[in-house]
């Protein structure tokens, strides 16, 4: 396979890590921290992934922020069978989520598999690939955690973004070395990403990791679009604690876990906790893993937020009782508000 693009390396100045996007690379102005970034009416990005630009998105004042979005659902009568249809099977063992086979139904329909094809020994030559979970809010509107799209940690050029719809295909054969031929399952049509919204908060040098999370969300427009469910999403507060939500996506295939070694996706359902519960990070006890990210955090009725961090279930350094222990980004109503905004920008 061959390098479709040149990717440039940027934010040297702050970062120990080049952070890279699909096509482009972000603007280095549109990230440093400094003056105005910080302003609470500045520091959302519109980066547009075509012409590499970018440009302040200033935010209103917040009285006039919903609290809400309302855009289309699919009607009644297409949710009605959808779990019948959906193929849901429990994974054996100490793991509580369900296997989605068949994610062309009700919700599953509105939730997307993000590619990231990456180049890990900077030799120009694609060799390596990560798996993200985004969802759609409108026909061609898609939300996802930031670090989907981007690398902050490590120097690894992204050479493509790819997003797909409806997956849910087993690779036929997995071995160590033979990682890109897993693509060749995938079918050919997918999507790609035209823009980019989100905070350039995440990107700062200044903050912690747990504070990073805090800024790990983005609005995007995909080239083309999407026919299946789009979400509505609502502001996480106090009141979904005890909750029992859900949390669907796509967990990233690893060899050493044979029970998810196909582009298949997962459902895990747990209660809201309330230990370090705010409306911008909320734990929930509901089974998830890496690759996971980005997917809704969402109930029949509304998505409250986006699985942004798990655990890590492979290590002695968590407790065993805590194994489903993962982290939301909950959105709060500027999250809600932007979401609205690139939606109608859309239409």
């Amino acid at each position: 396979m061959k390098k479709k693009n040149t990717i440039k390396k940027l934010l040297s100045v702050i970062l120990s890590a080049a952070t890279v996007f699909s096509l482009l690379t972000l603007p280095a102005h549109a990230i440093i921290p400094g003056e105005d970034a910080y302003q609470e009416e500045s520091h959302i990005i519109h980066y547009d992934c075509i012409t590499g630009e970018a440009e302040r998105v200033d935010l209103p004042d917040t009285a006039i922020y919903q609290n809400i979005t309302t855009h289309s659902f699919l009607s009644e009568q297409e949710l009605q069978h959808a779990e019948e249809n959906a193929g849901l099977q429990a994974i054996i063992g100490e793991d509580e989520r369900v296997k989605i086979y068949n994610p062309n139904v009700g919700q599953y329909s509105g939730i997307v598999l993000i590619i990231k094809i990456i180049d890990t020994d900077d030799d120009g030559i694609e060799d390596d690939f990560t798996v993200g979970t985004g969802f759609m809010v409108s026909e061609n509107v898609m939300v996802t955690a930031l670090h989907c799209l981007s690398m902050y940690q490590g120097n690894y050029a992204i050479m493509e973004t790819r997003i797909y719809h409806g997956i849910a295909v087993a690779h036929a054969d997995y071995s160590e070395g033979n990682t890109l031929e897993m693509l060749d399952s995938l079918p050919d049509n997918f999507n790609r990403l035209a823009s980019i919204d989100y905070d350039e908060r995440y990107f700062s040098s200044a903050i912690s990791n747990t504070e990073r999370s805090t800024y790990d969300w983005c609005v995007t427009t995909l080239q083309n679009s999407h026919n299946g469910y789009y979400f509505n999403c609502a502001v996480a507060t106090s009141s979904l604690i005890g909750q029992t939500l859900n949390i669907t996506g796509y967990p990233q295939i690893n060899h050493f876990l044979d029970s998810y070694e196909t582009f298949y996706m997962y459902q895990g359902a747990g209660q809201v906790e309330s230990g370090g519960f705010s409306p911008t990070s909320f734990p929930i006890l509901a089974d998830a893993l890496h690759g996971q990210s980005g997917s809704p955090v969402h109930n029949a009725n509304y998505a409250y937020g986006i699985f942004v961090k798990d655990y890590d279930h492979t290590t002695d350094l968590v407790d065993p009782g805590d194994r489903s222990y993962n982290f939301c980004r909950g959105f709060t109503s500027e999250v809600i508000y932007t979401i609205n905004q690139v939606i109608e920008a859309n239409q």
